[in-house]
């Protein structure tokens, strides 16, 4: 499983809901799955395609949809849990470390997302 620092787990049922399935889980699907890198990735793809190394901030932006797209040509396409957490349904902006965060939000999580435009 891999979080951000970014992201807070909202309700223990959170654990439920993400052990109901198995192999990768990818929690968005926005701009592609494993949006903002979350989810849980098997180890057996990632020992085949590499863990991607990112440089900078753009180098992140074009590797989230690259690199996840390996992912998914290397296993199956994964369950997506919240596929309703895009940026069209942000909850709203807020300031947080001293920057405009758009909020992505649901019953179970809420993701501080520094870039997106």
């Amino acid at each position: 499983m891999f979080l951000q620092d970014s992201w807070v787990i909202k309700s223990e049922g959170f654990w439920d809901l993400l052990g109901q399935f198995e192999g990768s889980v990818a929690l968005t699907c926005d701009p592609y799955f494993f949006g903002c890198y979350a989810g849980v990735y098997e180890r057996s793809v990632v020992d085949r395609i590499g863990t991607p190394v990112v440089k900078d901030k753009q180098d992140s932006i074009l590797l989230e949809i690259d690199w996840h797209r390996r992912y998914v040509e290397a296993s199956v396409e994964p369950t997506v849990l919240f596929p309703e957490l895009t940026d069209k349904n942000a909850a709203g902006i807020v300031v947080k470390h001293g920057r405009e965060n758009l909020v992505l939000e649901n019953e179970f999580v809420r993701k501080f997302k520094g870039t997106w435009r």
